[in-house]
């Protein structure tokens, strides 16, 4: 997430076997289904098989502008949704070249980047050696019971070092939340002062909502001189009650790198 401007960055990775029905679903009369407005297909400078569209999508507080990529590299599949307000967009804050370029440079690669933290333990997920920019990617299992793969539980740390020191926590998270929950901030939110590894932060938990949201976990740290380390699960709601606590045990083990 970016605090400033609600932009939000979501990977979902699951077997390379899902590519053509993931691929099927990405078309745009499908996503007009889904409420995704003048979905297009597009091309990107990358090589492989790919899928890539854009749309907009309505939302509570504004439309968002949506740059969806869909790629293959064995042994996976990864999807990658970046979302931003559209009023981003439109003050010149932002250009849809600026997400192309980011999608562009979206891959796999278990050795690219050393992370800025570690974890002690990620109980049932996996590291997928996906990562955009400081946003580190983690899979939860396979799971027959559970085919589609938008109904995985996921898990996502992130670093923005470089960004101002955050002067309110719990504001900051809840945004986040929202731009989660596609731009509607969960009803019901429980935020608690948090502490792990010698950074200040709030632990927040949105449980899954009747409609079929997932349940959101979440972890904002202050960085020791500025900027934040952010924790994020999701898990639906067959899973949640087994999973918050994993996620809070995946948090308690955090330490940053420096």
């Amino acid at each position: 997430m970016h605090v400033s401007n609600g932009t939000t960055i979501v990977l979902l990775e699951v077997p390379a076997a899902a590519f053509r029905e993931m691929a099927l679903g990405l078309e745009p009369e499908v996503l007009s289904k889904k409420g995704i407005q003048n979905a297009k297909a597009g091309t990107l400078n990358r090589q492989g098989e790919y899928r890539y569209v854009t749309g907009e999508q309505p939302s509570s507080v504004g439309p968002y502008a949506k740059h969806i990529l869909l790629f293959q590299q064995d042994p996976v599949t990864a999807l990658v949704s970046i979302n931003v307000p559209k009023a981003v967009i439109e003050s010149g804050s932002a250009d849809h070249q600026t997400f192309e370029r980011i999608l562009e440079s979206a891959r796999i690669d278990s050795n690219a980047s050393e992370k800025p933290f570690t974890l002690g333990y990620i109980g049932p997920f996996r590291d997928t050696g996906s990562f955009i920019g400081q946003s580190h990617f983690y899979a939860y299992g396979d799971d027959p019971a559970t085919p589609d793969p938008n109904q995985r539980p996921t898990l996502t740390i992130a670093a923005s070092l470089d960004s101002p020191r955050i002067e309110n926590l719990d504001a900051t998270g809840r945004d986040g939340l929202a731009a989660l929950a596609g731009g509607k901030a969960p009803e019901t939110i429980e935020s608690l002062p948090i502490e792990i590894a010698g950074l200040e932060g709030v632990e927040q938990v949105a449980p899954p909502s009747e409609n079929g949201r997932p349940g959101l976990y979440q972890v904002i740290l202050q960085g020791k001189d500025n900027g934040y380390y952010r924790i994020v699960g999701s898990a639906p709601a067959i899973y949640w009650s087994a999973l918050l606590p994993e996620f809070r045990k995946i948090s308690a083990s955090f330490a940053p790198r420096r």
